[in-house]
């Protein structure tokens, strides 16, 4: 039995509001059919931790997008990688749900890793930019300064619960990045961070801080 039950498969076709025609499972796959553009193919695995060897069978030339399904899931860093070399998209169920929207899935970036990217690639101090996993990025900094590995959380807003999850799947990292301009961390999420020894910082703050 295939990874794609009726969950995920009735997930695609709650875009029928224009976007999709039909979506059937085909053991690992859910073949999308779309009403103007080209038809799509996922592949869906449901893994804590995904490694390439994971996925390495299922990047046949037809695939669009890896949809891990956990919502805790983790892309380590070889997975993404083998994705990036094979061009084709990764993510969670969400991510795959408004790539579908996409002329080309495969180009889709979720929203707030691209908005991150742009922020530290145009950076001043940044030298280069690598994933460690999927939460995590390595910076390495011009002007003889230390390297330093972020975590990206992207919910509405850190807290003690969020703080946890990171530090236990994550660890090491310096700096827990919130990158909600409109809600910065609760109190007990900046005492958990201090407990651990990491920073904790607004997006703003962290583009300072690599400064230093």
């Amino acid at each position: 039995m295939g990874t794609v039950d009726d969950f995920v498969l009735n997930k695609y076709k709650s875009l029928y509001d224009g976007v999709v025609v039909d979506a059937e499972a085909d053991g690992d796959y859910v073949s999308i059919t779309r009403r103007e553009q080209r038809p799509i193919r996922f592949a869906v695995i449901k893994k804590q931790n995904v490694i390439a060897d994971d996925i390495a069978h299922l990047l046949g030339g037809d695939v669009d997008f890896i949809v891990n399904i956990p919502r805790t899931g983790i892309f380590q860093a070889d997975a993404i990688n083998l994705c990036l070399e094979k061009e084709v998209a990764w993510g969670g169920l969400a991510d795959s749900m408004r790539a579908v929207r996409l002329d080309d899935p495969q180009t889709y970036v979720p929203e707030n890793l691209a908005f991150v990217m742009r922020g530290l690639l145009r950076h001043s101090h940044v030298e280069s930019v690598s994933h460690l996993d999927s939460r995590r990025l390595r910076i390495t900094r011009t002007d003889g300064l230390p390297e330093l590995v972020l975590y990206i959380e992207d919910s509405y807003q850190a807290e003690v619960t969020t703080v946890h999850f990171a530090i236990d799947r994550c660890s090491p990292f310096d700096i827990f990045v919130a990158t909600n301009p409109n809600a910065g961390p609760t109190k007990n999420a900046m005492a958990a961070a201090q407990d651990a020894g990491v920073e904790i910082l607004r997006w703003a703050d962290t583009l300072r801080r690599l400064r230093q």
